[in-house]
């Protein structure tokens, strides 16, 4: 395949034996696999980014299973506690 990248930073893909040439118009220009694998490579911004949504989804987990520690402590024992615990058995 050869490569090439349009004004707008579209990149398209070519058989080598020039069957599509015809599909190449003059706002293109020819570009290497390197350099579209540094286009694509994410920013330092989408990175951390990524990583903020990966710790954010994290600490939610881990506050709704203290909240739930904290009820099953303070509800031990309790008609309520008893009746809630029997419906999460019930669920499959």
């Amino acid at each position: 395949m050869k490569y090439y990248i349009n004004t707008n930073k579209e990149i398209f893909g070519f058989e080598l034996d020039g069957s599509q040439d015809h599909l190449i118009t003059k706002d293109m220009k020819e570009i290497s696999l390197e350099e579209i694998a540094e286009l694509n490579k994410p920013t330092e911004e989408q990175l951390q980014a990524q990583a903020n949504a990966e710790a954010r989804a994290k600490l939610n987990l881990l506050d709704w299973k203290v909240i739930r520690e904290l009820e099953r402590l303070m509800l031990t024992g309790t008609d309520l506690n008893l009746e809630r615990e029997e419906l999460r058995a019930s669920i499959v």
